[in-house]
């Protein structure tokens, strides 16, 4: 007999038009061995996150899910639920499902996603008190890095012993394909293209990068930037662009999904990604794997993979700067770049789905009573 794992995360991204990181993950876990391993069942959690609805609607779509839940434990009686969340309202939607899960008997395997749980713990006493009570209706937590599980650990008192690390998987076999590919054929580029993916959003660090863009370019360097993604910042940028005439250098190219998105990784050399806080996100998995050198802030579970001078560059966030000065060194010494390159594709098969999946379900199976 199967155990029967009930799965909580976003399962409906594509009729929003955007593949968020929970997304392509929980896609990914559904399309692998893990629904021949385990009888699976599903409950979407999926939320527009940009804009947010108002409270009011947000409230009745929480409320919504949590029935829905309340009836696929009632009549699918699960051994186990894993539940996929992020911060904010996700955080206290997911904990609310936690303790409903144990009530009917399930074990519950808590995955969050989001470094912003971590800033909000590290910063807020409240928020420390807050998380260590809904933390505990969890019995197996899955950390991204080691930074999560010292969090865990420390800081909201989860004892080790129920704490696993299971790195984040991309889709990755198209990006693989893709990064092998530039790994036959590596050549210096005079002038390489810098690639960003992710939310236009203040906390994505796309002031610091639009900001470095215009040093870069004032200082006469040669390069293009090209930006994958939507958000509150999209005017922003575009007056930015055109107040600094970058319009020959920075190109904004909207939401990119599928053979879209491979090809802004093709096209592009160095990834960007100077967030303010982060969990290991998908997007910097995906350029490593696709060959591309990162770019990156030291944020969340980030410096515990990307080593600083070894995979890419690691810089302190919130400082345009510190952006500058990396890019520098990367566009004016080619070769440092492709060295980078090389040692983050190697980095990114730690990632890989074909990986990470078979040891979640090893995990899962650890965890549940023979």
């Amino acid at each position: 007999m199967k155990y029967k794992v009930l799965v909580v995360g976003a399962f409906r991204s594509r009729e929003f038009g955007v593949l968020g990181g929970i997304a392509r993950s929980c896609d990914e876990l559904i399309a692998s061995e893990f629904v021949e391993r385990f009888d699976v069942s599903m409950v979407d959690s999926t939320q527009r996150a940009n804009p947010p609805p108002n409270v009011f609607a947000r409230g009745w779509f929480a409320a919504f899910r949590q029935v829905k839940f309340i009836v696929k434990l009632a009549r699918y009686r699960p051994d186990c639920v894993l539940l996929f969340f992020s911060s904010g309202m996700s955080f206290y939607e997911k904990a609310l499902m936690g303790w409903l899960a144990k009530f009917f008997g399930a074990k519950v395997f808590l995955f969050p996603r989001a470094g912003a749980l971590m800033t909000m713990g590290y910063r807020s006493k409240i928020g420390r008190i807050v998380q260590r009570s809904l933390f505990q209706c969890g019995d197996v937590f899955l950390a991204q890095g080691l930074q999560w599980q010292n969090y865990a650990v420390e800081i909201c008192r989860y004892p080790k012993g129920r704490t696993y690390i299971v790195p984040n998987w991309t889709g990755s076999d198209e990006y693989y394909a893709l990064g092998s590919a530039r790994m036959r054929n590596m050549r210096e580029k005079v002038s390489p293209t810098l690639a960003f993916v992710g939310w236009l959003e203040a906390e994505k660090g796309v002031r610091e990068l639009l900001m470095a863009c215009a040093m870069l370019a004032k200082s006469g360097l040669q390069f293009s930037c090209v930006l994958a993604g939507d958000g509150t910042q999209k005017m922003w940028v575009e007056e930015f662009i055109e107040h600094y005439k970058l319009g020959g250098v920075v190109t904004l190219k909207g939401w990119l999904n599928g053979s879209e998105l491979t090809d802004h990784y093709r096209n592009a050399d160095i990834f960007v990604l100077p967030s303010w806080n982060e969990g290991m996100p998908n997007s910097l998995i995906e350029a490593m794997s696709s060959g591309l050198c990162p770019v990156v802030t030291s944020v969340g579970n980030i410096p515990d993979f990307v080593r600083n001078g070894e995979h890419g560059l690691v810089i302190e966030p919130n400082s345009a700067e510190a952006l500058y000065d990396a890019l520098s060194i990367l566009i004016t010494t080619p070769s440092l770049q492709l060295e980078y390159s090389r040692a983050a594709y190697e980095l990114s098969k730690q990632f890989d789905k074909n990986y990470v999946i078979p040891l979640l379900c090893d995990i899962i199976e650890t965890n549940l009573p023979n």
